[in-house]
């Protein structure tokens, strides 16, 4: 993999060529057949995948909701960070290719090229940031119950 192709994903674009290159090392190149799953919700998430072809069909059993990603989607993120069960089941709806970075190759680069990480960090916090506000806001947005006030 080329380290220039990672400008694609946002998480990496303002990166020099050197941390480019450092990320790049780090970087395991995957493909998937379609009809092929990725990962399973419940199953433990060991990395971030950052999709360059092809998409992926993300489906929860708690909720029955479905999405699907496509190529330029960063997904798995999370998982650098803390260690805990995938919340969706990610399957290939046409052949795809990606590739992953896994939780030790994210503290390799922790350890050898400190902004790159720390500028993944930033992205993957601002996006739980954003997820968690969106909750709140619909959490206040809905009916209140009183019924345990003080007041």
């Amino acid at each position: 993999m080329k380290a220039a192709e990672l400008k694609r994903f946002a998480v990496f674009a303002d990166l020099s060529e050197e941390e480019q290159e450092e990320v790049a090392s780090q970087l395991e190149p995957r493909r998937l057949a379609a009809g092929e799953t990725l990962f399973v919700e419940g199953g433990e998430g060991d990395g971030l995948i950052l999709l360059q072809e092809g998409a992926l069909r993300l489906e929860t059993q708690r909720t029955g909701e479905r999405a699907t990603v496509e190529a330029g989607a960063c997904l798995g993120g999370l998982s650098l960070l803390s260690i805990g069960p995938r919340q969706v089941t990610a399957t290939a709806t046409r052949p795809t290719r990606f590739l992953l970075l896994r939780r030790a190759g994210y503290r390799r680069l922790v350890a050898d090229c400190p902004r790159a990480a720390c500028r993944l960090t930033e992205t993957i916090l601002a996006e739980v940031t954003g997820l968690a506000r969106r909750s709140l806001d619909g959490l206040l947005a809905g009916p209140v119950d009183r019924s345990n006030s003080d007041a």
